[in-house]
């Protein structure tokens, strides 16, 4: 079995070149028909991988899984293309359901990815329909309501089979409901008057929609946290700290607001009272217990919910508030002080879970741009100053916490950072040399999700110990998950809609998830210059390495990122090579390096005894947590 060595680095490795070949393959062909038979062939061969007994269940499912999911992605255009004059709905449905199916597939074979994939595509098909077919922002989110609700339901009642996918379901839908998250609905369905403002107008049905919204998400990520189900996690998370677009776009404050202080104002009340009496922690102990049978609540777990609701509060209600620069930021800066303290001295999951909200807040609030900078990302005083208090706060939580999700923040706030440097150092201060392109722009939208990345390789390569490991890992998740946003932003930019204002809401929904996007805002006054094309393919090369290092141990979190930046990456630079003419040797070059990376792993896995015994259809690390069963690893 290949759990380690050579082969299993290289499988990976070679599988993400492959993938970058089929892309550059798939965009050079322009019959259907043909199209169809590539696809085809990249489904057959990931079920081939998944049940071969030459590779550890493990590396099979991965591989195997990762290909059928690509083909799957790849075959919604070409039906759209064998359709007659399909309607609006018609492409939606046919773009969505062969990767819908495969994920559906995935969840029912136990994949905590598929599961969470589904939980994704299914409030995101809703409310891309119900956009198709006119319904406005109020009725859209209404009915998402109405979605969220039974799901957080199954969530909490269902097997496990059921529960993940339901669960990701409801929290997709609900901050779609409530306007934040990584699904604001005002990105996609705008308003009557206005694509920039945001969809909950609060008065009447609005304050309601935002209240079950936030009760929703609050309840599905307490299931979450007890339930050990990171995908959920992180799509509850980032609900509670990524504040309505306005509030985090346009710097501006938003009329009726007080519906959004209610959940997390009621979980931090709660959660002291609980932490002063007893008797009511013993009864929040029983609703743990009835959210994941077999469970149940500690100070410390109490102290967790009331630091998540602090940050809450000032990362996302806060900027809603019609309050001056300086005071917003002197608020939340004592906010997080006060969070670090307790964080640093609460043990286990809960003070990592108030970590990497403390640092990942820092990240997207930057509560030092606004005490000595006024919201000025070009003062430099402000940005140092900005800098020596987000390395203290990485400095004292990460020593404290060295678990892979206060990494993965820690990455996050580190790319802000970087981009803050690179941008001021890049930028002309003149208007004129601003509006010029320069070969170094390009450098601070790129240069810092790179350095993350190398330094997430850095900690894979010289530490051995298995926490180390996945430190890294999850450093190079971060910045691969940040360069498939911008790809994306770069795709939307080139191949988005032509409505100005469409085009700008569909990109500032991506602005919480994409730390580099004042950068690349930039980046985007200029046609591409060459630097472009040097940085995409460098973040390739660091897809690869990333790739490689799933084997040691496997990381689905890293492999969904690296797929998540891959395949736009790969059509960014076809665009790109064909605007150079030089699509040709792009082409010719994938496809070469693929073939002779594929002919050397398989000379390699020939030589790999085969494992006589069935193959199991999944690991047990990756099956999700059984109700009554101890705590999972995090």
């Amino acid at each position: 079995m290949t759990g380690t060595g050579t082969v299993a680095r290289l499988l990976p490795a070679t599988a993400v070149v492959a993938a970058v070949a089929v892309v550059v393959g798939y965009t050079s062909l322009a019959d259907t028909t043909t199209r169809l038979l590539l696809v085809a062939a990249v489904i057959f061969f990931g079920a081939a991988v998944w049940r071969t007994p030459r590779l550890d269940a493990t590396t099979a499912r991965g591989l195997g899984a990762g290909a059928v999911f690509l083909g799957a992605y790849l075959t919604g255009p070409v039906l759209v293309a064998a359709t007659t004059k399909p309607s609006a709905a018609v492409v939606v449905v046919l773009t969505y359901l062969p990767p819908f199916l495969a994920l559906l597939v995935f969840a029912a074979l136990g994949m905590g990815v598929g599961a969470a994939g589904v939980g994704v595509v299914v409030p995101s098909v809703l409310v891309t329909l119900l956009v198709v077919a006119g319904a406005g922002p109020g009725t859209i989110a209404g009915l998402l309501l109405v979605v969220a609700v039974p799901a957080a339901v199954v969530a909490v009642w269902a097997p496990p089979l059921w529960a993940r996918p339901s669960a990701a379901t409801g929290v997709l839908a609900a901050t779609a409901v409530v306007g934040v998250g990584v699904l604001p609905l005002s990105a996609v369905a705008g308003s009557d008057d206005d694509s920039w403002r945001w969809s909950g107008q609060l008065d009447g049905w609005g304050v309601v929609l935002v209240i079950a919204g936030m009760l929703v998400v609050a309840v599905l990520g307490l299931v979450a946290v007890l339930r050990r189900d990171g995908a959920v996690g992180v799509l509850a998370g980032s609900a509670l700290v990524v504040a309505p677009l306005p509030a985090t776009m346009l710097d501006l404050p938003i009329s009726g607001v007080g519906a959004l202080w209610v959940v997390p104002v009621a979980a931090l009340v709660v959660a002291g009272v609980g932490l002063a009496l007893p008797a009511v922690r013993g009864v929040l102990g029983r609703v743990a217990g009835w959210l994941r049978p077999g469970g149940g609540t500690s100070v410390a777990a109490v102290t967790a919910v009331a630091g998540v609701a602090a940050v809450t509060i000032v990362t996302e209600v806060l900027p809603t508030l019609d309050l001056s620069r300086v005071l917003r930021g002197s608020i939340t800066l004592a906010v997080y002080l006060a969070v670090t303290v307790v964080a640093r001295r609460t043990q286990g999951v809960p003070g990592a879970v108030q970590a990497a909200f403390v640092l990942l807040g820092l990240g997207l609030t930057r509560p030092m741009l606004w005490i000595v900078g006024v919201g000025d990302p070009f003062n430099l005083p402000a940005l140092v100053l900005e800098c020596v208090v987000d390395l203290a706060a990485i400095g004292m939580l990460l020593r404290r916490h060295p678990r892979p999700g206060v990494a993965a923040a820690m990455g996050y706030l580190l790319i802000v950072d970087f981009t803050g440097f690179l941008r001021y150092a890049l930028t002309p201060r003149d208007i004129e040399l601003a509006l010029t392109s320069t070969p170094w722009q390009s450098m601070a939208v790129f240069g810092p999700v790179l350095l993350v990345g190398v330094l997430g390789l850095l900690l894979v390569a010289f530490h051995r110990a298995e926490h180390m490991v996945a430190r890294g890992q999850a450093m190079v998740a971060v910045a691969m998950a940040a360069s498939g946003f911008t790809m994306l932003r770069l795709l939307l930019a080139y191949f988005g809609p032509e409505d100005t204002a469409a085009r700008n809401a569909l990109a500032s929904s991506l602005a919480p998830v994409t730390p580099n996007m004042g950068a690349v805002e930039l980046l985007l006054r200029h046609e591409p210059d060459q630097g472009v094309l040097g940085w995409i393919l460098g973040l390739v090369v660091i897809a690869v390495l990333g790739a490689a290092t799933t084997a040691m141990p496997a990381n689905t979190g890293l492999v969904a990122a690296i797929v998540l930046f891959i395949v736009p990456a790969t059509q960014v630079l076809a665009a790109l090579m064909i605007d150079r003419g030089a699509f040709e040797v792009f082409l010719w070059g994938a496809v070469g390096v693929a073939a002779v990376l594929a002919v050397v792993t398989y000379l390699l896995v020939l030589r790999v005894p085969v494992d006589d015994g069935p193959v199991p259809e999944v690991a047990e690390e990756d099956r999700p947590q059984q109700a009554g069963s101890p705590d999972g690893r995090e």
